[in-house]
């Protein structure tokens, strides 16, 4: 019994270590996003352009350090649209859009390990984030809205935070909250002289990765 005890603790002291060696992994997401827009000011007051979708995508790489602080560098894609629920929102008429954005960017990361499972350990992980990149978005508006900026490039600074679980030591499933900060007002075409701030992202995602060191 005392022999079994003490494997046991050899090999679970062995996953220790492995957990808090620096690692890597390639991640993808996917989930719901919109856009807090020119199009009604706010997402509770703005409806759906027929025909689109409202999504996010992104592809990355992470790299975390046995301090639990990390950096992790992503392409983004995102789909959104937006139009008013009526037409006497602003006076040059009725906002409408369809806005693909492209984005490249690194953030810094901070997480915090917990939990046991069988013999491994700390398959949770909660992590917060903050970081910055460029976004570039394409515009399209529906007959009828105004013709804004088609085609705009901007910075964004993003932060956010989220939640993994190691089902292996190499794969781990999760979700994430983001939010992306433009330093321009044109990610939906339009600026407005009554707008008071610029566009911002926000998208909730499922998250996969892969560990491969």
């Amino acid at each position: 019994m005392l022999m079994f005890q003490q494997v046991h603790a050899v090999h679970r002291n062995g996953l220790i270590r492995h957990r808090h060696k620096t690692s890597g992994e390639f991640t993808a997401s996917f989930g719901p996003a919109y856009c807090y827009s020119d199009a009604a000011g706010s997402l509770f007051k703005q409806t759906l352009v027929q025909g689109y979708h409202n999504y996010s995508a992104s592809f990355g790489f992470r790299n975390t350090f046995p301090s639990n602080f990390g950096y992790k560098a992503t392409f983004h894609y995102g789909d959104y649209s937006g139009a008013d629920k009526n037409h006497n929102v602003h006076k040059d008429g009725y906002y409408s859009y369809n806005s693909k954005t492209l984005e490249l960017s690194v953030r810094g990361e901070y997480a915090v390990r917990f939990g046991l499972k069988y013999d491994k350990n700390t398959p949770n992980t909660l992590y917060g984030f903050a970081g910055l990149g460029v976004l570039n978005s394409n515009v399209k508006f529906p007959v009828g809205s105004p013709q804004g900026r088609p085609n705009n490039t901007s910075g964004v600074a993003l932060m956010g935070g989220g939640y993994r679980y190691y089902l292996t030591d190499q794969v781990s499933i999760g979700t994430e909250l983001e939010f992306h900060y433009s330093s321009n007002d044109y990610l939906d075409g339009y600026h407005p002289i009554t707008s008071k701030r610029n566009d911002v992202l926000v998208g909730i995602s499922f998250t996969l990765a892969y560990r491969i060191f």
